[in-house]
């Protein structure tokens, strides 16, 4: 999958989103239209298709043991989201990750379906969230903190794109999850 993405990341940059087919990045890629709609869903997931999301939800499931208090929760979080920044950087993912971002940015079609994958994703963290910490999921306290966290971590990315101070992104994610984790512990204190 990552090799597809760099392949339509490529086109997409060279020649712009909307002139590029499904079937010329397959074609480039070596594979089958129909595996890129297996694999990816629809066109924008080319581009958006990330593998830490489902690493950033399985790390907030399995972090520490039983259910946590907020506080204890994002002390281990924290310490563990260091180490998943780490392994982007390690992966030397960093500039994949400006790159696709970057797409985000300009095309309104992959920006519509990046704002529906973080409110899907926001749902997904807040049902996680009201399990670890034993909250109901609909309450307002989660509905916000799982709000604040995805769209507070997607304000970093942007951030980090438009690349005005030219921070390291292990740097800037680092310092967004450290604010983050902040904002949750004194709204549940």
């Amino acid at each position: 999958m990552r090799d597809i993405q760099q392949v339509a990341v490529d086109l997409f940059e060279r020649h712009g989103f909307h002139a590029v087919t499904v079937e010329q990045v397959a074609k480039a890629a070596g594979v089958s239209a129909s595996s890129i709609y297996r694999y990816f869903d629809a066109k924008e997931m080319l581009v958006l298709w990330d593998e830490y999301d489902p690493q950033i939800i399985e790390l907030v499931r399995t972090a520490g043991a039983g259910p946590q208090s907020i506080g204890q929760l994002m002390d281990i979080l924290e310490s563990a989201g260091a180490g998943l920044a780490a392994a982007i950087l390690a992966a030397g993912d960093e500039e994949r990750i400006k790159r696709r971002m970057r797409l985000v940015n300009t095309v309104p079609d992959i920006r519509a379906g990046q704002q529906r994958l973080v409110e899907e994703f926001e749902v997904e963290l807040r049902d996680v969230l009201a399990e670890r910490l034993g909250l109901e999921p609909g309450s307002l306290a989660l509905r916000i903190a799982s709000a604040q966290a995805c769209w507070g971590f997607q304000a970093a990315i942007d951030y980090w794109v438009a690349g005005e101070f030219s921070e390291p992104l292990g740097d800037v994610l680092a310092d967004a999850l450290s604010r983050v984790a902040r904002g949750l512990r004194a709204q549940f204190d």
